[in-house]
């Protein structure tokens, strides 16, 4: 019988790629997911699908148990800077109490196997490349709630109750290269997805923010590949099967940094459209500089990402033109 493994966020952007790609791997996937910001409707037929909210600890513990479920991987969460800083009680029960709800049920049906989905948020603003040894210390709410699910989990890690890996990410980008599955956020933030909407509808697009202290002024971000991310969490699952520990820590970047405007010029040479653009304030909580040190990620898990911001681009752009 293949490994049962349940992907919370199952029907958003990440967890419908890493379910598609568990799936492909022979896995039997568990999906749950409550719609929040994911569509309505399942958009693909890689899980079982379960719709519900994971703080329904009962169901969630039942459903582990019945399923004989043996290692969960965690996406599920609000994940909006903005939003955080304007409502934060909001996220404390959505990323907080949700992921509390989680870790009661893993331990109510003996599922001690988690890979986490956190983020670079967790870390701050720090003027040096980012590493796993930087200190956390975040500066927005949706940073901070992550460190404290961080922090539950390596708790729970510390007394036997699970084995963890938690993956901290950077700017994720791209869609499946073959359309199937894309970004379908409501609402959408994220820089890429947003320029294509901008030329697809003919919109406004916005830069947050010209003086931060990079090189042209605009906020610089690493960018990692969709497909690059969840095979990472596929290996991740792999050396919990193999290492013994408790918890482990690992940065996921392409460890190149792009600047806002330096995207954008991309852009224009892979779409031809030389649009013109708007210059607004910075977001608050909006660090100028995010990149990573992602040399531990690519030795331990000894896979080097694939895809190139190019690539991101194209990717989308075509999802998006095609959906």
């Amino acid at each position: 019988m293949s490994k049962c493994l349940l992907v919370t966020g199952a029907n958003g952007y990440i967890g419908s790629h890493m379910s598609k790609l568990l799936s492909f791997k022979g896995y039997r996937v568990i999906g749950v997911d409550n719609h929040s910001t994911s569509p309505a409707n399942w958009v693909h037929s890689y899980a079982e699908k379960h719709s519900f909210d994971i703080r329904d600890t009962d169901r969630l513990t039942d459903l582990m148990k019945k399923e004989n479920v043996e290692v969960v991987l965690h996406f599920a969460a609000k994940a909006i800077v903005s939003e955080s800083q304007q409502t934060p009680f909001y996220y404390y029960r959505e990323n907080i109490d949700s992921s509390i709800s989680l870790l009661e049920a893993m331990n109510l049906a003996n599922v001690s196997k988690l890979v986490f989905s956190s983020t670079c948020a967790t870390y701050g603003i720090h003027e040096e490349v980012i590493s796993e040894e930087t200190e956390q210390k975040p500066v927005n709410t949706y940073g901070l709630t992550k460190k404290i699910v961080e922090d539950l989990i390596k708790d729970q890690a510390s007394k036997k109750h699970i084995q963890a890996v938690i993956l901290r990410y950077f700017n994720v980008a791209g869609c499946d290269p073959h359309g199937a599955i894309g970004e379908n956020h409501e609402p959408e933030t994220h820089l890429i997805p947003n320029l294509c909407q901008s030329i697809l509808n003919k919109g406004k697009f916005c830069v947050y923010g010209d003086n931060f202290k990079t090189k042209d002024g605009s906020a610089v971000r690493d960018y990692i590949h969709v497909e690059d991310l969840v095979y990472y969490h596929y290996m991740a699952l792999d050396y919990m099967q193999k290492n013994n520990f408790e918890w482990e820590a690992f940065n996921l970047g392409s460890g190149a940094g792009y600047s806002v405007l330096e995207v954008i010029n991309v852009f224009k040479e892979i779409t031809g459209n030389n649009f013109s653009y708007e210059i607004q304030l910075a977001r608050v909580g909006d660090p100028a500089c995010l990149v990573a040190n992602n040399t531990k990620s690519k030795s331990v898990f000894e896979y080097q990402p694939k895809y190139s911001l190019k690539d991101m681009i194209e990717h989308t752009f075509n999802y998006l033109k095609s959906h």
